[in-house]
């Protein structure tokens, strides 16, 4: 072999090597998965610790604990500027969810608020329902209201007259986490251990976790359906924290399962649910699927981005540190909303990136 050929295969082996770390470097797996990129769009600091972030037309509306609800217009996003602030009634604002022109608050000890919010810069008390123990998490479907208070679900019947009590109230083990689509409620649910026999799923472990399947065609009489054991030990964060993210998209549940990770549950069949994949450990506060992605609220790691479109074999596409504790996300198109703790509302930009990079041919006229 001459010289020349030899130098032009050492240049190729070298081009070779660079493109293989570069790959690396970049994330970019061999099938070429998308990466997500994110920008610093604004942000805005709530007074006090934003809890969840609800999104509605012009204006982001933030459950910012004992500050109750801050009401913040982002037309102009790199500029967000909060317009009213909600609080007379409200002892601990946890969670939000917007209808229309009206507000729900899940308000720990102070049970479920309504608010009116027609006028987002004029907002007024509407009605109350009271939950037996501290609200944490609250969907509304229809006429009702389903909350996580306590370790329980309670159903309410928004017709009824402010100040009437839950139609329903479901135990099952603890729960943590919910959401409802269609004639079922998704909750997530914790044990702690016990021996079989003993009425505990979680066997001789200490602690175990499942997504549990509750039919609510009758919201006035909801009926365990089905459930799925996901882990046992549940470890890092409290366990009233770790099962909390939970999003149903589709024939899938997407779970926050603590140090056991992100796990992802076949719902196709409501009576048989099926564990098909999980990632990593990462401790998710609260999810939110847009398309093939999950976006996870991480605590102090930030903002994670999860590729799903393979539910067995999820994929990290993107990662965002952010300068609070994130406990919520809600995704807009390219826009992302973090509900970032002593850190307030915080607003990105996501760009997705194919960074697959291509060599072109050899040849020595490369050379």
């Amino acid at each position: 072999m001459s010289r020349k050929n030899i130098l032009f295969l050492a240049k190729v082996m070298i081009l070779l090597t660079l493109t293989v770390m570069l790959q690396e470097s970049a994330g970019a797996g061999a099938d070429g998965v998308p990466q997500i990129f994110f920008m610093p769009v604004g942000s805005y600091d709530t007074p006090g610790i934003a809890r969840c972030v609800a999104l509605a037309g012009d204006y982001t509306y933030v459950a910012d604990g004992v500050y109750g609800l801050r009401i913040i217009n982002i037309r102009n996003p790199a500029h967000p500027t909060e317009v009213a602030a909600f609080g007379q009634t409200l002892q601990n604002a946890q969670d939000v969810v917007v209808m229309g022109g009206t507000a729900y608050v899940a308000d720990g000890l102070g049970g479920l608020k309504v608010i009116d919010i027609s006028d987002p810069t004029n907002p007024s008390a509407a009605g109350w329902y009271p939950t037996t123990y501290a609200a944490s998490k609250l969907v509304v479907s229809g006429q009702y209201a389903y909350v996580v208070s306590g370790f329980s679900l309670e159903i309410f019947d928004l017709a009824h007259p402010a100040g009437s009590p839950a139609v329903a109230n479901y135990r099952s083990g603890n729960v943590v986490g919910l959401d409802v689509v269609g004639n079922y409620a998704y909750v997530t649910v914790f044990e702690a251990g016990g021996t079989p026999g003993s009425g505990s799923r979680c066997g001789y472990h200490s602690e175990c976790s499942y997504l549990e399947v509750v039919n609510v065609t009758d919201p006035s009489s909801p009926q365990r359906e089905s459930y799925e054991y996901l882990a046992s030990a549940i470890l890092s964060l409290p366990a009233y924290k770790t099962l909390s993210a939970l999003h149903v998209a589709g024939s899938h549940a997407y779970v926050g399962n603590g140090a056991h990770g992100f796990a992802v549950v076949d719902v196709s069949d409501p009576t048989n649910p099926s564990q098909t994949g999980y990632y990593g450990d990462i401790d998710a506060l609260a999810v939110h699927v847009d398309g093939p992605h999950a976006h996870l609220a991480v605590a102090e790691d930030g903002l994670r981005v999860i590729n799903v479109s393979n539910p067995a074999a999820p994929t990290a596409v993107g990662h965002y540190y952010t300068q609070g504790t994130t406990s919520d996300v809600t995704v807009d198109g390219t826009t992302v909303y973090l509900a970032d703790g002593e850190g307030g509302l915080v607003i990105l930009s996501q760009k997705l990136v194919y960074q697959r990079l291509f060599m072109p041919i050899a040849s020595k006229e490369n050379f």
